[in-house]
């Protein structure tokens, strides 16, 4: 029988990483990768201690989940890179079994 952590890795790269299936091939910092990209994207951001208000969301532009062995980086809270066109900063960045989340807000 195969182990649960076994079907998970097998499912990432069949299907959910799968070209074919869910992902299509972006350029991230100059490195060809395949990832799943959704640009409607809310967040609720953290209570913030500094502020007299917390409106419980914020925006981001893009969401970026990719195989953090395509992109070995942990990219750190506002560090400047490029996706595909354009040039974003990372606004959260999330490592969980192998797959990334990286949320993006573009730079104008």
């Amino acid at each position: 029988m195969i182990s649960f952590k076994d079907q998970l890795a097998k499912d990432i790269e069949q299907v959910f990483i799968n070209t074919e299936e869910f992902a299509d091939i972006h350029i991230l910092d100059g490195v060809e990768l395949p990832c799943v990209v959704n640009s409607n994207s809310v967040g609720n951001r953290q209570y913030n201690r500094s502020s007299s208000f917390d409106d419980g969301l914020y925006e981001y532009d893009i969401e970026v989940i990719y195989k953090y062995n395509d992109y070995p980086h942990m990219l750190v809270y506002n560090t400047n890179i490029k996706f595909d066109n354009g040039k974003y900063d990372v606004s959260n960045f999330a490592l969980d079994d192998g797959m990334v989340t990286l949320k993006l807000v573009l730079v104008n």
